[in-house]
């Protein structure tokens, strides 16, 4: 069980049927999980320049990706074929929802089982 405190989330139960071949080389470790429809991403790293690839989720015209706790909206592009990149330059320090692990909700991606 995942707990988002202070947010009234819980990812439970959590499904695990989800293809998940994150094949991009990446010093961030993040982990999926999945409840329902929605993939969940966590990470414990801040990217770099505040750019995350994930190289597993296939977006949609209908794809939606947003971050727990953070009330802005997030801008992403797909890559060609599959993988995300997804932009957190624009979310301040006073704005993160935590300083210690962050987790981005994808709904309606392409490829969920």
């Amino acid at each position: 069980m995942y707990i988002a405190e202070g947010l009234g989330i819980c990812i439970f139960p959590i499904e695990l049927h989800f293809n998940i071949n994150n094949k991009i080389p990446s010093p961030l470790h993040f982990r999926y999980t999945q409840k329902g429809d929605t993939i969940y991403a966590m990470f414990l790293t801040w990217p770099p320049g505040g750019n995350l690839l994930l190289g597993a989720p296939v977006t949609g015209s209908q794809t939606s990706i947003s971050m727990l706790g953070y009330n802005g909206t997030l801008t992403w592009k797909p890559q060609s074929r599959k993988g995300v990149t997804i932009s957190l330059s624009g979310i301040g320090f006073a704005q993160m929802p935590s300083t210690l692990a962050w987790t981005l909700k994808l709904e309606r991606l392409q490829n969920i089982e």
